[in-house]
């Protein structure tokens, strides 16, 4: 509730939090304009962006969060360290991460199950298993699509999308996404 009507924003939490009030807030709670503090304006007029969702996250306290109004969907955390754009999830049925790879999957390359170093990929790039990156993970116009866990021990950044059907590790993301999608998990999100 903003400036005393509702606004269409659905916010996911990593992990239950509190709200300004110390009371406990889990995902599907309703948060209220005291609740987002001084960016409530922007989730109200429908203009976020990564800045108004990490003001959010950084007045709440919250690990990472999601935030969708429309079909815009940023994905933020109060320590500034994960910055996504597009829509992300965890804990996507792997019916409907098959669905997603499927419109991607054809034509892709074959990614090795890990990499000693920093990763740039570009295009769609598929890996029949696990696939790990040791250091950085750049995507310019990537599309990675994951049969297994992705673990990156740097950050993910750059542009495009990735669909793991097991859990996206990383120790940070700085993602824009070009389509719809950021990060998505059949597992978790483990992100900073």
């Amino acid at each position: 509730w903003t400036s005393g009507h509702s606004t269409a924003a659905h916010v996911v939490f990593a992990n239950p939090t509190l709200d300004a009030n110390g009371e406990d807030l889990f995902p599907g709670d309703v948060l209220c304009e005291q609740d987002l503090g001084s960016a409530v304006g922007a989730v109200d007029s429908g203009n976020i962006d990564g800045a108004t969702v990490t003001a959010i996250a950084q007045h709440l306290g919250l690990k990472t969060l999601a935030i969708q109004v429309g079909q815009d969907v940023v994905m933020a955390d109060s320590e500034g360290k994960v910055s996504v754009s597009g829509e992300s999830g965890q804990h996507i049925s792997s019916e409907q991460i098959a669905s997603l790879q499927a419109n991607v999957s054809g034509g892709a390359s074959e990614l090795p199950a890990s990499v000693n170093g920093n990763a740039s990929l570009s295009g769609a790039q598929q890996s029949k298993g696990s696939y790990t990156v040791n250091g950085n993970l750049n995507l310019a116009s990537g599309v990675l699509v994951i049969h297994g866990d992705l673990t990156v021990t740097g950050t993910i950044t750059g542009s495009g999308a990735v669909f793991a059907t097991g859990n996206i590790t990383a120790a940070g993301a700085n993602l824009t996404s070009d389509d719809r999608y950021g990060l998505v998990a059949g597992g978790s999100l483990n992100l900073p």
